[in-house]
């Protein structure tokens, strides 16, 4: 009888934390070296699916689902709607403000953020612009975004 009941109350454990944990967050397996030197190949990640837009920050590592390949990508936020962006002799610049001292080479680029979207970039810069981040592909609507690393 006793493990009878330790197996109900395996399965029920088991049961219980597939329903919460699917429907909350995600786990994800970097693949590729576009957020290199912050996340590595192969590291996992779980991922906040339940977000809320109003407290995102600068800088957040976001999780979005790219309408190229059909598949998640991690990128950093760097600007919300209605900002400016403009790349400028290599330099990332929001609103007029330099966002980091990586130089993004020959990028050049100049726009406002889309309503309800974001501008999200790689953290390698060798492969800024070359993947699916905004500078290749632009704004990242907000119906896109999946989530944010559980910190």
């Amino acid at each position: 009888m006793l493990n009878f009941l330790n197996f109900m109350l395996s399965m029920l454990k088991k049961t219980l934390n597939k329903l919460i944990f699917r429907n909350r967050y995600i786990k994800i397996k970097i693949k590729g070296n576009s957020m290199y030197p912050n996340f590595l190949e192969n590291e996992t990640y779980i991922i906040d699916k339940k977000i809320d837009f109003s407290k995102l920050v600068r800088m957040q590592p976001i999780l979005f689902l790219c309408d190229i390949h059909k598949i998640f990508h991690l990128k950093r936020l760097i600007a919300f709607s209605g900002e400016k962006v403009t790349i400028v002799d290599g330099k990332i610049y929001v609103e007029n403000e330099l966002m980091s001292d990586i130089d993004y080479g020959e990028s050049k680029l100049s726009l406002i953020v889309s309503k309800n979207s974001f501008f999200c970039i790689s953290d390698n810069f060798n492969s800024s612009g070359k993947n699916c981040d905004s500078i290749t592909n632009g704004s990242i609507s907000k119906e896109k975004i999946i989530g944010a690393i559980l910190d």
